[in-house]
């Protein structure tokens, strides 16, 4: 079911650039917390009280995209909720104590939960397919630029609050942009989600819909092959294998290329294919990586990391792309966030339970629980293609 080309050259380049937007807070934290855990003299344990409060927020927000669009529409969703990441990184940069950047992180996560899912609605519903695993590669140059933003702050002799209103400042100026294309936005979705939604379905109705549930259900096994494989891949590298740091980081560092590459090539190498197809082919082929990776075999391992990160990177493109055509508009609308909210779940409490598996077992874990995470979300695609209309999935 191909995607009309009604949507304007301007506003696919506001998408592609809020892609990146969204990924730029994302990463910096990483590379500012040592500075912002030294100030404030902070125990590394102390990040949990900003992560926890923000996925919590952020699954929330996506959750209640559905009501959301219904009362303000996508052209005021999206300006109101750069506005909130923008204010949020405002107060990081100039919060006098720890304890004010816990709201910080609730306003930056509740503005781009909205951001993340009305964006992924709106590419799934009026961008050709291909697009999408694009617009997620540009969200992971986001998230490598952040990194580097506060690496030249700190260059430059300044603190990590710069690196803050340096993002801050981007962050503005996307809310700037979304305002003064507030009317493209409104004539662009006027025959869209919106102009379908009139015989509507509530959010509970859509939550209680066993196919809605299995696909979320189906988002989450492949959150948690990211989380773990993206988290763990170093560690695993050192523990079984006795390899050094920086080749443990450049095990980590493959899985991360191969994945953008993958994100970037996949559509033109395969121009044509059906994101039902791409997403099949790509949940077998991280099976086959995580079986790789389970024999105590370096060789083995190194070849699984890399086939991983191509193999990981079409997931939730390809399945994001599918919802649009799997439920219409009216379900898709409240699906795409459910989905979001369940990967952000899994992306938030993941990595401390198979920490914790791998900490009473070993890292030899990790690998299974890839492997384990795939071949559920294979299973339930082959459930959710059996209700699935026959010209649908073509």
């Amino acid at each position: 079911m191909p995607h009309a080309r009604t949507t304007s050259t301007v506003l696919v380049v506001l998408v592609f650039a809020a892609f990146v937007s969204i990924g730029l807070p994302d990463a910096i934290f990483g590379a500012a917390w040592p500075s912002i855990r030294q100030e404030f003299s902070l125990s590394n344990a102390a990040v949990g009280y900003l992560n926890i409060p923000g996925a919590l927020v952020y699954i929330a927000s996506s959750a209640m995209l559905g009501t959301i669009l219904r009362a303000i529409g996508v052209a005021k969703l999206l300006s109101l909720s750069t506005i909130l990441v923008g204010t949020g990184l405002t107060i990081y940069a100039t919060a006098p104590s720890f304890w004010i950047i816990i709201p910080a992180v609730m306003l930056i996560s509740v503005g781009s939960g909205a951001i993340d899912a009305a964006l992924n609605l709106f590419a799934s519903e009026k961008l050709p397919t291909r697009y999408m695993s694009w617009l997620h590669a540009f969200y992971g140059v986001g998230a490598l630029i952040g990194p580097f933003i506060m690496a030249t702050v700190f260059w430059m002799g300044h603190g990590w609050r710069w690196g803050y209103a340096v993002i801050a400042m981007a962050i503005w100026l996307m809310a700037l942009l979304f305002v003064l294309t507030h009317a493209q936005w409104q004539a662009d979705t006027a025959t869209g989600a919106q102009g379908e939604l009139e015989p509507a379905l509530s959010g509970k109705q859509i939550l209680r819909m066993p196919r809605v549930q299995l696909s979320m259900v189906m988002f989450a096994m492949g959150a948690i092959v990211e989380s773990v494989a993206s988290l763990w891949i170093a560690s695993l590298l050192l523990q079984r294998f006795g390899v050094s740091e920086s080749w443990a980081s450049i095990g980590a560092g493959m899985y991360w290329v191969g994945l953008t590459l993958a994100r970037v090539t996949v559509p033109i190498i395969w121009p044509r294919a059906a994101p039902y197809g791409v997403q099949r082919w790509s949940t077998l082929l991280v099976i086959l990586a995580a079986a790789m990776m389970i024999p105590e075999l370096e060789s083995l391992t190194w070849m699984g990391i890399i086939l991983m990160g191509l193999a990981a990177a079409s997931l939730f493109p390809a399945a994001m792309s599918i919802t649009s055509l799997r439920f219409g508009k009216a379900v898709s609308v409240h699906a795409v966030g459910y989905q979001i909210s369940a990967s952000t779940a899994m992306f938030a409490f993941m990595p401390s339970i198979s920490g914790w598996i791998a900490d009473h077992t070993s890292m030899a874990a990790v690998p299974v629980i890839i492997l384990v995470a795939g071949l559920a979300n294979f299973g339930i695609q082959l459930l959710l293609a059996r209700g699935d209309a026959p010209q649908t999935s073509q």
